[in-house]
C-alpha cells in the first residue's frame, strides 16, 4: 500500500510543486468508485503541532477546517 500512495504523492508534487517537497507532501485522494475524496498529508520534519481553525456558517454548522502546516506570511 505504501508504494501505491507514494506514486500518487509524487505525481501530485509534479502537478502542484508550490510548497511541496520533491516526493510530495499532500494529496486530495479520490476514493475509488465514489465521488468522495479525503485530504492526506505526509508527516514531515516539524514538531507535529499545527494551528487548526474552524469556520462556521450562519446556522452555526461547521463548514471549513484550516490546518496551517506552512506559515505563508
Amino acid at each position: 500500500m505504501t508504494i501505491f500512495f507514494a506514486a500518487i504523492f509524487e505525481k501530485n508534487a509534479v502537478e502542484n510543486p508550490l510548497y511541496q517537497r520533491e516526493g510530495g507532501d499532500w494529496i486530495n485522494f479520490r476514493i475509488p468508485n465514489t465521488d468522495l475524496s479525503i485530504p492526506m498529508i505526509q508527516s514531515g520534519f516539524g514538531d507535529g503541532v499545527y494551528p487548526v481553525y474552524f469556520g462556521y456558517d450562519k446556522d452555526n454548522n461547521l463548514c471549513d477546517v484550516v490546518i496551517e502546516y506552512i506559515y505563508l506570511g
